[in-house]
């Protein structure tokens, strides 16, 4: 399975396989001075994606990474690049889940 990027709602192509992003995710945790990234990283979801570009072009920069982690990073920094015009990114799993209506105990269904 794999992870997909998604700007203001628009298919942003994938990212990279749950176990890559899994690594990416521990990296980025490593990291010192990239609160925007681990948000990303953390949440899913970033409204800040020109920083979160910055963040991770200096993280590379580091050379920190192990060549694994810094494709994934590099395929994520191109698409942030691509789509800089966006004002929001969404890492997801590609599925769409229907909203769950929870009801109130002893409330009935017209609550």
């Amino acid at each position: 399975m794999s992870l997909y990027a998604h700007f203001d709602n628009q298919d942003g192509g994938d990212v990279a396989t749950n176990t890559g992003w899994r690594h990416f995710c521990a990296w980025v945790e490593s990291l010192d001075n990239a609160e925007n990234l681990r948000h990303l990283t953390e949440y899913g979801w970033s409204q800040d994606i020109p920083v979160v570009t910055s963040e991770l072009l200096d993280a590379l920069g580091s050379g920190e990474p192990s060549s694994s982690v810094a494709a994934t990073g590099e395929g994520l920094l191109g698409k942030l690049r691509d789509n800089a015009d966006a004002t929001v990114i969404v890492i997801s799993d590609g599925t769409t889940h229907e909203p769950e209506i929870i009801h109130k105990p002893g409330a009935g269904a017209n609550a």
